[in-house]
């Protein structure tokens, strides 16, 4: 095949891009994911609930630490959720 100079290395500059922005982005994914411990008992979306008073989002594990008793309000999406021994997740009809 045969391709002129100037084409060559603008699809060389290209690839080399692509990488570049590959191996950039990719930690940002992973950093994006947190792990959120609750701090006391609460409902799920007080801030006061949570240590450093973050409410878990949908790319975040949350951990419901013993003795707490965290509540949901509405419906809720996070990547993972571990509840420990001795902790309690309700919903908003438990009393």
């Amino acid at each position: 095949m045969i391709c002129r100079e100037g084409i060559c290395q603008i699809l060389t500059a290209g690839k080399v891009c692509s990488i570049l922005i590959l191996f950039i982005l990719t930690p940002l994914f992973s950093l994006s994911q947190t792990t959120i411990t609750s701090l006391t008992t609460g409902d799920w979306d007080q801030t006061t609930t949570w240590v450093g008073g973050v409410i878990p989002v949908n790319t975040d594990n949350a951990i419901i630490a013993s003795g707490h008793s965290v509540k949901l309000q509405a419906s809720e999406r996070i990547n993972d959720l571990t509840i420990e021994s001795g902790a309690t997740l309700l919903d908003r009809n438990d009393r």
